[in-house]
């Protein structure tokens, strides 16, 4: 079977070692909402974790290491840990990255 166009270049991209330059980084599981399309929703019952900021110290260094320009956080909802992000966000500064959340805005206060 021959793979589409599209698929055949993403996979040269990545075989001349050069790597996408946004990382998407799931810190958690873990949702405060019950959006029905998803499947990490707070109805559904499985054990949640969160990655350690030790754990995302490493992966942002590895990314930086093979030149990624952007980081996206997602989740679940990341915002649930604001505290820890806070010091996560340490880890980053003073770097090259773009940075963005992708989160549920429940959180969010006026």
């Amino acid at each position: 079977m021959k793979l589409p166009l599209r698929t055949r270049s993403v996979i040269l991209h990545l075989r001349r070692k050069r790597l996408p330059g946004q990382l998407v980084i799931q810190l958690t599981d873990q949702c405060n909402a019950s959006c029905p399309q998803c499947g990490m929703r707070i109805t559904e019952k499985f054990p949640r974790s969160r990655l350690s900021t030790d754990r995302v110290k490493r992966i942002l260094d590895g990314a930086a290491r093979v030149g990624v320009e952007a980081v996206s956080f997602t989740g679940g909802e990341p915002f649930l840990f604001f505290d820890a992000l806070g010091e996560e966000s340490n880890l980053w500064s003073g770097t090259r990255f773009h940075d963005s959340f992708e989160e549920n805005g429940y959180t969010m206060t006026r």
